[in-house]
């Protein structure tokens, strides 16, 4: 029988609650704390549980030279346990490459995560931290960089969660290509909890209350005959740095839709620092009632705030990935996202090359409309039931009223909607956790 991959996970975050990185390494320690083929152990800063293979990181120094040093150091004594024929180094994989520090030494196979947007943005990045927060943001990002420039050279391989991410590396740091990889991040995907029918009257094949079976029907909360109220439109914003994932885009887009009963639940803290001007900001253009500032949540709460919505914006400025996005396909929601970083890799598949929303298009009507690449050509028309070709309306970035044309396009077209929504959870279930497991565990074969 052989023996099992020695593989030692190193993470400085261990939080399923706040960060993409927290939760992809819960994903992992879901998947391999118990395999019979992998013998995974997991160092972080700290953890709730109690396990064998779980390492907590002790020590002086900074967070990333705690974890290194005790990395290195469960590495040491797996190697030291083996047999003296078979003392071989375990698979070192580290959750963030600019926290290897020490360990792009490492004298056995060293895998490297790269997991966000700002080395494809790193020197307009690094101006925006210089005038916003002063030069010890930039010496901190510039020490970042040359940790991840370091890591990403000497890395057995360094995994990317887009390709886009991809490209930046290769473009920014020359490591070898074969050695850099692409393993998308992934999205729970089934059905949520406290979901809701989330569609409007005329799309319910019921032709009225008493016909429908559905309890969760719109049908329920629909006026009784007579009265003339009208259904909100309810948006869900989800992120934690409010300047980069574009809030202040949607709220001008919504201070242009006053007409209109659009309102929206934006999902992270109000209490950062750099995220209070935009609670002030929405009071100042006159969104007080229509915006509510819900604060963090967690991951049962974030589900709950996807199933009653109509739709999941987010206008970001930059974006490795968007796994917010994949979230509200998985819940079977509408997307309404900018055409930056990872996000199209998402919303479109390969070689479906439309990119902005119908209403965004210069041309008056299809007809009229000489761009392919244009929504113009791509949706059904009105009364056609063939699939759409993409999984999400995209814009571009900071761009408020084409943002404002988009929410109108989906409000307006109860269709649209109704597609999207339904051909969500099959674009997500691409993105699952099952298949990004099977690929890490296909990575720790290759390099072990």
């Amino acid at each position: 029988m052989e023996s099992a991959i020695q593989v030692v996970f190193a993470t400085t975050v261990f939080d399923e609650v706040a960060t993409g990185p927290g939760i992809f390494a819960q994903y992992l320690w879901r998947a391999f704390a118990e395999d019979g083929e992998i013998e995974f152990h997991l160092v972080c800063p700290a953890a709730r549980q109690s396990h064998p293979r779980l390492h907590v990181a002790a020590g002086a120094g900074n967070v990333y030279d705690r974890v290194a040093g005790t990395a290195l150091q469960v590495a040491n004594e797996l190697r030291e346990t083996g047999s003296p024929s078979e003392r071989a180094w375990p698979v070192l994989h580290v959750n963030a490459a600019h926290a290897a520090g020490p360990m792009s030494q490492y004298p056995g196979s060293l895998i490297v995560q790269v997991n966000d947007y700002e080395v494809a943005e790193m020197w307009s990045y690094a101006a925006g931290a210089l005038l916003r927060q002063g030069p010890r943001k930039l010496a901190s990002l510039i020490w970042r960089r040359l940790r991840e420039r370091r890591a990403v050279r000497a890395a057995t391989r360094t995994v990317c969660n887009s390709d886009y991410t991809r490209r930046a590396v290769l473009r920014a740091y020359n490591p070898p290509p074969e050695r850099v990889v692409t393993i998308h991040k992934a999205v729970e995907v089934g059905p949520q909890k406290g979901d809701r029918h989330r569609f409007p009257l005329a799309s319910c094949p019921a032709e009225d209350a008493a016909a429908c079976e559905d309890a969760a029907c719109t049908h329920a909360n629909t006026p009784e005959p007579g009265k003339t109220e009208s259904v909100p439109f309810l948006l869900a914003f989800v992120g934690t740095n409010w300047r980069i994932k574009g809030l202040d885009v949607l709220l001008r887009a919504m201070a242009r839709l006053a007409g209109r009963d659009v309102r929206l639940t934006v999902a992270g803290s109000s209490e950062l620092a750099g995220n209070r001007p935009f609670v002030r900001l929405a009071g100042r253009l006159g969104l007080a009632d229509r915006v509510t500032f819900a604060g963090r949540l967690d991951r049962p709460a974030l589900a709950e705030l996807l199933a009653r919505s109509d739709a999941l914006v987010l206008p970001s400025r930059q974006e490795a990935l968007g796994v917010s996005v994949l979230e509200a396909l998985a819940a079977g929601v509408p997307v309404i996202a900018t055409d930056v970083g990872g996000i199209p890799e998402i919303i479109r598949q390969e070689g479906d090359r439309h990119r902005f929303a119908r209403a965004s298009c210069p041309s008056e009507n299809a007809a009229a409309c000489d761009n392919t690449t244009r929504l113009q050509t791509t949706l059904p028309r009105t009364g056609e039931t063939e699939s759409v070709p993409f999984f999400g309306l995209l814009v571009p970035p900071n761009n408020p009223p084409a943002l404002a044309d988009a929410i109108v396009r989906l409000a307006d077209d109860a269709d649209l909607r109704r597609r999207l929504a339904a051909a969500g959870p099959a674009r997500a279930a691409e993105f699952s956790v099952e298949r990004m497991i099977d690929k890490y565990r296909g990575l720790y074969r290759e390099v072990q």
